[in-house]
């Protein structure tokens, strides 16, 4: 993102629309820059600059950027790290708005309420090998983070070596001293 740039500029960095004697066609942008917003039913401004924008906002204008270049498939790394809790739930309602359209997400999160939430399929990469794929709606949390860790969970989480209702005492008194 190009904070001294206005909304348009960013979304067609890169790949500015020409008119025919080639010379950058300024409000042909704006007119395209606005219909891809519209499209995202958001009401940014295509002359705002960026560096006037909220983080969730910018995501809007790098997904703007995608579409511009009528892009099939979006690739979201992390892209609620910085996001609200209502930014997020805007953020799902415009990904599920796409995937409507018939765009494919690639939504790379290790938030499992995330995942649970807006996704179809899953795959799980550890250590850059493919070790598992399916639907989302027939695997568990717990599966999913065996294949994540390699181990099944009941390995990360052993069981306590005291038997339920025992006390555990300790013969050690602790003493707090106030200076």
């Amino acid at each position: 993102m190009f904070d001294e740039l206005s909304v348009a500029e960013n979304i067609f960095a890169g790949h500015l629309m020409r008119n025919r004697i080639g010379l950058v066609d300024w409000s042909g942008m704006r007119r395209r820059a606005t219909e891809i917003l519209r499209s995202l039913e958001s009401d940014l401004d295509a002359d705002a600059p960026v560096r006037t924008l909220s983080v969730a906002h910018k995501h809007m204008v790098e997904i703007a950027r995608a579409l511009s270049h009528d892009s099939q498939v979006l690739i979201m790394d992390e892209p609620t790290a910085a996001l609200s809790s209502h930014e997020i739930e805007e953020l799902f309602v415009i990904i599920r708005r796409l995937a409507a359209r018939g765009n494919s997400i690639l939504f790379i999160s290790h938030k499992f309420d995330e995942i649970f939430a807006i996704a179809d399929r899953y795959t799980v990469f550890r250590d850059g090998s493919h070790v598992g794929a399916g639907q989302i709606s027939e695997v568990s949390q717990g599966e999913l983070v065996s294949l994540m860790v390699g181990r099944p969970i009941t390995e990360l989480f052993p069981k306590p070596w005291s038997p339920a209702g025992s006390i555990c005492r300790s013969r050690r008194t602790w003493r707090w001293w106030a200076w």
